[in-house]
């Protein structure tokens, strides 16, 4: 044993490691104690370290103020480690299902491009009827859609300003999950799909991209209405959505019964919203 190791400092063992990162994870600690064990994890800097600190964003600490600052501080720490970090980063979020922070870390040191790909390699390994992972891929697609300046990612103060997003912008690969089995995963999809095929101020028409994402979009869409066997909750947001931007089902197709009594079609096959009973 080297004498640092002796007196305790250097390298830590995994047994060391083990205790640290357990005790970082704590949600009954005391956050100074919490901190401390974090504080050592990241000093060691050693991928097994680094393994266990990020165990800290699977855990809820006691106290809302206390668990949003610690796991604000890892991922700024997390951050500012930079590349050494991203193995890390991208095991965790494979494996585990509170991801929010451990994505904003991953996308702020890799970029947007890069980190969305890799997101959608994540929540496409899981699939659309993966039942286990609801709440990874709830998250996974609430950074894939929601804008740069509004995912809570801090970017640098010298960034120009993000574009606004559009149907460019919707990752195509998110399609499948219009179908997906958690009722949220489908909402979060169906709200980046409204968002990216709204028209652009001063916007006459839909542009190509937009147009052939709708048509892209349209199978899916369809069946999800059409079949009456999901939630109604979502086949009432589908038709909302297909009413609005005028989108068509298959000629002779008859909704069923719930939608039936607030949306019809026209004879070609239009989704069209009834008037509001105000009587």
């Amino acid at each position: 044993m080297g004498l640092l190791n002796f007196f305790g400092r250097g390298p830590l063992s995994p047994a060391k490691i083990a205790k640290m990162a357990k005790l970082a994870a704590n949600p009954f600690a005391q956050p100074d104690v919490r901190m401390r064990e974090m504080e050592r994890l990241v000093e060691d800097g050693s991928a097994l370290a680094l393994q266990g600190l990020l165990r800290r964003f699977a855990s809820n600490a006691q106290g809302h103020i206390a668990d949003e600052e610690e796991k604000s501080w890892l991922e700024d720490t997390l951050v500012g480690m930079g590349q050494p970090a991203v193995a890390s980063l991208q095991a965790y979020i494979r494996s585990e299902s509170k991801l929010t922070y451990a994505l904003r870390a991953l996308e702020r040191i890799v970029g947007r491009e890069v980190a969305s790909r890799f997101f959608l390699e994540v929540l496409q390994a899981y699939g659309p009827q993966a039942h286990r992972q609801d709440d990874a891929k709830l998250q996974l697609v609430l950074q894939l859609t929601t804008p740069p300046e509004n995912s809570g990612a801090k970017a640098p103060a010298s960034s120009a300003p993000a574009p606004a997003q559009g149907a460019s912008d919707f990752p195509r690969a998110l399609l499948p999950f219009l179908a997906d089995h958690s009722d949220d995963v489908q909402w979060a999809v169906l709200d980046a799909l409204h968002a990216a095929l709204q028209l652009k101020a001063g916007a006459a028409l839909l542009s190509p991209t937009a147009l052939a994402l709708r048509e892209a979009a349209l199978p899916t869409l369809q069946r999800v209405l059409l079949d009456g066997q999901g939630s109604t909750r979502i086949a009432r947001r589908v038709a909302a959505l297909c009413a609005l931007h005028e989108l068509s089902v298959e000629a002779g197709s008859v909704l069923p019964t719930p939608l039936g009594e607030e949306y019809w079609l026209d004879k070609k096959g239009i989704v069209r919203q009834r008037p509001k009973n105000t009587a």
